[in-house]
């Protein structure tokens, strides 16, 4: 429900991801199997890619997607520059997403659908292009970029120390 989103915490959460280099392209959810003397064990094979800061701002819009009015939910995020993959995402300036919830309240629906009434966020997944979302259209999309806000600052600093020379 939006409501579950709108109450689920989600700040400080991180951005994982899985980059597979042979394919130049992202995984999804993906595990690692290693067998041990006792059975197997199950890692995560996604690494910490960015994060949720704590400043980091939640809104609501309204988007078509395939047609129809989808009532989308948006935060910022911070990724990390220096992660093997990212190059793809600057490239691209979209990416598919996913993200991976704790659900602690739902109901099931005579539709056959599960409702989530109240729930968590653990992290928020970048995925291959050819890795289907949880949600129609669910993307992280490039927009922010530290280094031409800082750029420009310098940019300023200069003008300013220009015109004090004067």
């Amino acid at each position: 429900t939006e409501d579950a989103f709108a109450n689920a915490p989600i700040k400080n959460i991180p951005v994982v991801a899985n980059f597979i280099s042979d394919k130049n392209d992202f995984g999804g959810h993906d595990v690692k199997i290693v067998q041990n003397k006792d059975g197997i064990d199950i890692y995560a094979a996604t690494v910490p890619f960015g994060l949720v800061p704590e400043s980091a701002k939640q809104w609501f819009t309204d988007e078509m997607v395939d047609g129809e009015t989808k009532r989308c939910f948006w935060t910022e995020c911070l990724l990390w520059k220096r992660q093997y993959g990212f190059e793809k995402i600057a490239e691209s300036k979209r990416v598919n997403h996913s993200m991976e919830i704790e659900a602690s309240e739902y109901t099931f629906r005579d539709d056959g659908y599960t409702q989530i009434d109240k729930m968590r966020f653990e992290a928020l997944c970048l995925l291959g292009s050819d890795v289907e979302p949880c949600f129609e259209n669910s993307r992280l999309e490039l927009g922010y970029s530290l280094d031409a806000e800082i750029s420009q600052m310098m940019e300023q600093y200069k003008q300013y120390c220009l015109q004090k020379e004067v």
